[in-house]
């Protein structure tokens, strides 16, 4: 979460004639993500794993055809570390197979992973593949993938993980996901909204409210870290395993 929103600590004076500037590019990307956001939503709730797993596959592979010289912990390592902080006591030994999220973590561990990790990580698919879906139609043979900005690179970063583990990590948690995705698709809309409107003190306030929030957070944790495109120790489990969703 910290790399994905990291661009929220611009600013406001900054991000205001920004969104006034660029109001029909940047809408008109918001609609792209949005798209792809349904498209994402839609694979969890039909229980279409397959599609699913071919929509993260291909956003994995875009995303590691971009240059990225910074090291970056990948969803392997993050899981460790919220198993080692959140699963104490939890009654079994982490690797004897697959699991339920609510049979494994309390409540906050429970939120922490999912806002922490899966919510990001669906938002750096949906990222790829609006950004996947644009690359070479662009002015001037402008490409996303051969010239990256870094901010895009910081929210994209949950996509160099292996695609098959990060598929069913999202997958299988499904039914606790979707709620999560709704409530951020209504807060990209209001967004939009503001930004559609013109509507510049509210716009202020909100761009406030999300830096006061990213400003928050705690320091990044020091441990496990990936070089691009590589993973730290894989646990030989999948988190959170909704059977309900499985079946």
């Amino acid at each position: 979460m910290r790399n994905t929103t990291r661009i929220a600590n611009a600013n406001v004076e900054m991000w205001l004639p920004v969104f006034e500037e660029n109001r029909e590019a940047i809408l008109s990307a918001a609609d792209g993500f949005l798209m792809h956001w349904g498209m994402l939503g839609a694979a969890l709730d039909r229980k279409y794993l397959k599609q699913f797993q071919s929509y993260m596959d291909m956003a994995h592979t875009y995303r590691i055809s971009m240059a990225d010289a910074e090291p970056r912990e990948g969803v392997f390592g993050e899981l460790s570390d919220w198993s080692a902080s959140f699963m104490d006591g939890a009654g079994a030994d982490c690797s004897e197979g697959v699991f339920s999220l609510t049979d494994r973590f309390d409540r906050a561990g429970a939120l922490s992973l999912l806002r922490g990790t899966m919510l990001p990580s669906m938002m750096a698919a949906a990222m790829c593949l609006n950004a996947r879906s644009i690359d070479g139609t662009l002015v001037r043979g402008v490409s996303i993938a051969r010239s990256p900005n870094p901010s895009f690179l910081d929210g994209t970063a949950p996509m160099l993980s292996d695609p098959g583990y990060l598929s069913d990590l999202l997958y299988y948690n499904g039914r606790v996901l979707r709620p999560a995705m709704a409530a951020y698709q209504h807060s990209l809309e209001e967004m939009c909204a503001l930004v559609r409107q013109g509507r510049a003190d509210e716009m202020r306030a909100a761009i406030l409210q999300v830096k006061g929030l990213r400003g928050g957070m705690p320091p990044p944790r020091k441990g496990l870290v990936a070089a691009p495109g590589m993973e730290a120790v894989r646990p030989d489990f999948v988190v959170g395993l909704d059977r309900e969703h499985a079946a």
